[in-house]
């Protein structure tokens, strides 16, 4: 086994809490490690490169293709910019320090999704939901990746490429990556406005999981045809989130003017309705219920359909929540992942008949990141592909 394998391990290990989250934990990362992130034996004549078959290894060409999405971008970006300055005020564009390659610092520019200042506050930390620094086009932008687009001057300038591992800012290496074994090998190449473990994990994932999956895209041979279609198939997953993101609030305003606003909820943090997910509920005394159906969630409540003879505890709960993902191919079963979580009951809506449920909400939190990133993939499905 690896070093990067050893401490992976190691970090299941040290994340899940208790016996069964472990083996939640291990059994529910196992697939992305084995299809997306599996260590490559590396030559020792390559030990210290990657090989040079991607978009990088034309830079002018890279810069060329950059400055003409930027032209043809360019009426779409200055009404972005302008609809920012109306909404959120001035600035419009935030640019802050960046690693690069060979850990060189450069400046990146980004539409600002973030209140004025709020970097200076955040030093080292993650960005999340928690912090509510967020501006009022912010979720929008974050969401749709719209905010990335002002890096097309970045790639014009030979700082990065379009597909590559994210740039890190300095006091994020320095507090979270520093310890990861084999992050530093990112470095040998340019960052990119798309990176591949951006694409296909949620932003919650745990930097070693994260460090795994980029260094595997890069010791890749042959990495131009795998580039060119990421970014085919990102962009077009992006534009249809687009789409929806701007049609969602029509149809929420569209359903109040038609006098249904009674039934509509005005929720900061929207929820995500569960399919095929279920959820097991102990108490401090033992079981409480099994198998209650997990209707819909968001990053701090869930909502369960409980039976109406289930007493649920006012005190702390531990919760295993489930969801049965569909494969792609016929006879395929479906996949079960698992997540461990904390809470306490919020409130408990009646039964609306003798045979139908109590709906019970509960307030949440994950066991650990490494649950964190089970919820934000396979529950609220945060990933873009």
């Amino acid at each position: 086994m690896s070093e990067i394998e050893r401490s992976t391990a190691g970090f299941l290990n040290r994340a899940a809490i208790g016996v069964e989250g472990k083996r939640a934990g291990e059994s529910a990362v196992v697939s992305l490690l084995r299809l997306a992130a599996r260590e490559t034996p590396a030559a020792p004549h390559r030990s210290t490169s990657f090989p040079r078959h991607d978009a990088a290894s034309f830079p002018i060409v890279t810069s060329v293709l950059a400055a003409a999405l930027l032209i043809m971008l360019a009426p779409g970006l200055a009404l972005l910019g302008g609809l920012i300055w109306l909404v959120d005020g001035r600035p419009i564009l935030y640019h802050g320090d960046r690693l690069g390659k060979h850990k060189r610092v450069f400046r990146i520019y980004k539409f600002r999704t973030l209140r004025v200042g709020a970097e200076n506050g955040l030093q080292g930390d993650l960005v999340n939901h928690r912090h509510a620094l967020e501006t009022r086009l912010g979720p929008f932008l974050r969401a749709s990746r719209l905010d990335e687009l002002p890096q097309l001057a970045n790639i014009i300038r030979g700082e990065m490429g379009f597909i590559g591992p994210r740039p890190v800012r300095p006091a994020v290496y320095e507090r979270h990556c520093t310890r990861i074994p084999g992050y530093d090998r990112r470095f040998l190449a340019p960052p990119g406005l798309l990176g591949p473990s951006q694409l296909f994990t949620p932003h919650s994932t745990p930097k070693r999981i994260r460090a795994l999956i980029d260094n595997r895209h890069l010791a890749r041979r042959n990495r131009l045809l795998d580039e060119s279609l990421l970014i085919v198939v990102a962009g077009g997953r992006l534009v249809w989130n687009s789409l929806h993101l701007l049609v969602k609030p029509v149809l929420h305003a569209f359903r109040r003017w038609v006098g249904r606003g009674a039934l509509v909820e005005e929720r900061v943090l929207q929820r995500v309705r569960i399919r095929n997910g279920s959820a097991d509920i102990d108490g401090a005394s033992g079981p409480v219920a099994r198998g209650c159906r997990l209707v819909d969630m968001n990053e701090e409540m869930l909502l369960l359909a409980v039976d109406k003879g289930a007493e649920i505890p006012a005190g702390p709960l531990k919760l295993k929540l489930h969801v049965a993902l569909r494969r792609v191919g016929r006879g395929l079963k479906r996949k079960r992942k698992t997540a461990c979580c904390e809470g306490r009951l919020h409130i408990v809506r009646p039964a609306a008949g003798e045979e139908a449920p109590q709906l019970v909400v509960v307030a949440y939190h994950p066991s650990s990141d490494l649950h964190a990133y089970m919820i934000d993939q396979y529950f609220l499905r945060k990933s873009i592909l």
